[in-house]
């Protein structure tokens, strides 16, 4: 027997002999439902990793998921033989505490929060019988009811008869009022009343048998018209059913969730139109069977509904059928052929060394991101689920995804180009799935041609071993250099140093490279970005510093005066002529390093920035009269480092 934590308490007491085994009690630490607490229950045990509850279970949780958060988690119910049975109490209490004070020994504190009531009935392990939800609102000691339900009906696991719950959110109703069939398919007349951002929004919704068909979607606030969509399509093929026409389709035997679907993907108007309704509708689902693993996962999200549509399935003739099973993997093969290249860091580099490569590029990237775009249609092939789609209507919700035209737009040696392809549709007047095919097979043979072209090009870069090493040790060392120095963007030093090195300093040189084709030149540009990536690497450190030296100077050339006449004490300058002549070297030499383009010159300034800031520390307490009167206000840059003794 194995529980997920140590036993705190365990008492075994022994009852009747039932399945040949004697009744054991638990009491102690638990984990039930990702929550941590203690639980007392009945089990059976039929070896060291085979445990049955069975009989009475309660379980207590009180957890501090953040320090100023207390969730707690209260549950009362029995099994039967591992399964949840007859009436079961839930209490949740989610509390945000804010100290505000500490008088006489007592906390002073702000209490705010959700409490939720859940009375719930099981049969067989599934919710059945009626359920009762109620939800509060805590605000100190005042709790007021925010929601209230006591007409949850489920019969075998899904709800029946009707859904009807009302939220109160700060003074305005938000509601759910809706019929359900058997099975819990929705029908009739959906009223679904929720908040978004500013907006308070009403949709209604007609569902005939599971089938939607038909939306109203009004601002309440303004009584706009957001939204007024009848499904046509869905309601001549509903008719069709009634009239015993339907060719080539019926009415799915399996039921399916919230999303109402007939030949549109979830990009399109009619299923985004249906989200923010149902998301508010899975929101309360997700606190009604939270406790549900078969409905809700550990992360609260939901993972089965007790509530449904409908949706119809279509017949494939068998050339469909072979396509529906090609596809999916005509368009993996195509995806991974395209990413292959563009995650070749030789590729990625030498892209701009000529305009066919520059160009071979964006048509890689621009494909992929094509090609993604159809990722949730070959998802429905791949699962067989396109059976549930109007393939006609499909089609002509995805018409401007397989244009005959593609514009590719590129740039090569900083000009704008522009090129188009032309793709032939003539397979899609024979059938959806056949131009689909069609339109793969044209880009993959373009992609294969491209990719002849890209493999010419690069062998002679490729040829020297040491190159190719070269090339990797580039993109490694320059991802790095990006990832270290974007972090500290808000220092100056920083962000200057990167964009004249980085930026300007290294495209220059990577394009010198890339355009580059004799070996050894290559390789001596190649080993120059390295060493500009090394130096980039190797002082940012020092960078991060240069800011406290000229702050460590300035508080060191300050001192505290009294004045006797007002009684105040201020801060003064001391010797002024040595800090205004610190001042002008500083400000020359940030400048010099903030504009400097040649790395080799980086360490240089920074250096020269570190040996005048400590020269400044070391004058602080010695006499230096003399210096202050070598210096003056016209004095060049050189003579002014002569007078610090800098040279």
């Amino acid at each position: 027997m194995k529980f997920s934590r140590c036993f705190l308490v365990l008492a075994l007491l022994y009852s009747n002999d039932i399945w040949g085994q004697e009744k054991k009690i638990y009491s102690g630490a638990y984990s039930w439902r990702g929550f941590e607490g203690k639980a007392d229950f009945e089990f059976y045990s039929f070896d060291k990793d085979s445990v049955v509850l069975d009989g009475d279970f309660k379980f207590q949780s009180k957890k501090l998921p953040q320090k100023d958060e207390l969730l707690k988690v209260l549950v009362e119910g029995a099994y039967d033989r591992n399964k949840k049975a007859q009436k079961w109490n839930y209490l949740t209490e989610d509390y945000k505490v804010t100290i505000r004070d500490v008088k006489d020994i007592e906390l002073v504190a702000d209490l705010s929060g959700t409490l939720i009531e859940l009375k719930a009935n099981y049969e067989g392990g599934v919710p059945s019988g009626n359920w009762v939800y109620e939800e509060y609102s805590v605000d100190g000691p005042k709790k007021v009811r925010r929601a209230f339900s006591d007409q949850l009906l489920f019969k075998k696991g899904d709800l029946s008869e009707k859904l009807e719950i009302q939220f109160r959110n700060n003074g305005r109703a938000e509601f759910i009022r809706g019929k359900l069939l058997e099975n819990g398919v929705m029908d009739g007349e959906w009223v679904i009343v929720y908040r978004e951002g500013e907006k308070l929004i009403s949709e209604v919704r007609n569902y005939l048998n599971g089938f939607l068909i038909g939306m109203v979607k009004r601002d309440l606030k303004t009584d706009q018209l957001i939204m007024d969509k009848v499904y046509f399509e869905t309601i001549d093929k509903l008719n069709l059913l009634d009239q015993g026409k339907n060719t080539g389709f019926r009415v799915a035997d399996r039921v399916f969730n919230l999303d109402y679907r007939d030949g549109f993907l979830s990009d399109s108007e009619e299923a985004k139109s249906q989200n923010a309704g149902n998301q508010f509708i899975k929101e309360f689902l997700s606190k009604l069977l939270k406790f549900e693993s078969s409905y809700v996962n550990a992360a609260g999200q939901l993972i089965d509904y007790p509530m449904h549509t409908r949706r119809m399935v279509y017949e494939f003739n068998r050339t469909q059928q072979r396509l529906i099973e090609t596809i999916p993997g005509s368009y993996k093969s195509l995806i991974s052929k395209i990413q292959t290249y563009l995650d070749d860091d030789s590729f990625v580099l030498n892209k701009n060394s000529s305009e066919s490569m520059a160009y071979a590029y964006q048509i890689h990237s621009d494909f992929e991101n094509r090609l993604k775009g159809l990722e949730e249609l070959v998802k429905l092939l791949e699962t067989k689920d396109i059976q549930y789609h109007d393939v006609s209507l499909l089609e002509k919700s995805l018409e401007n995804k397989f244009p005959k035209e593609i514009p590719i737009k590129f740039t090569y040696g900083g000009e704008s180009v522009s090129r188009s392809l032309s793709f032939s549709k003539e397979e899609f007047s024979k059938g959806f799935f056949r131009g689909l095919d069609s339109w793969l097979t044209q880009i993959s043979e373009l992609i294969d041609q491209q990719q002849d072209l890209v493999d010419e090009s690069l062998f002679v870069i490729r040829q020297d071993s040491e190159l190719l090493d070269l090339e990797k040790q580039i993109a490694q060392k320059s991802e790095a250099t990006r990832n270290l120095y974007q972090v500290d963007f808000a220092n100056e030093y920083v962000k200057a140093v990167y964009e004249q090195l980085y930026t300007q300093t290294l495209q220059k040189l990577t394009g010198d490279f890339a355009k580059e084709q004799e070996f050894d030149k290559k390789k001596a540009i190649g080993q120059n970005i390295l060493d500009l990536l090394s130096t980039l690497i190797s002082n940012y450190p020092e960078l991060l510093e240069l800011n406290s030296y000229s702050q460590q100077v300035d508080e060191l050339y300050q001192e505290e005066v009294f004045n006797p006449f007002t009684y105040s004490r201020y801060n003064q300058r001391i010797k002024p002529k040595l800090y205004d002549a610190y001042e002008r070297l500083m400000e020359y030499y940030q400048g010099q390093l903030m504009q400097e383009r040649n790395p080799k010159q980086l360490p240089v300034w920074i250096q020269k920035i570190q040996t005048l800031s400590s020269k400044m520390v070391a004058l602080v307490d010695q006499d230096t009269k003399s210096i202050e009167r070598s210096i003056n206000k016209r004095a060049s840059i050189s003579k002014l480092e002569q007078s610090l003794g800098l040279q």
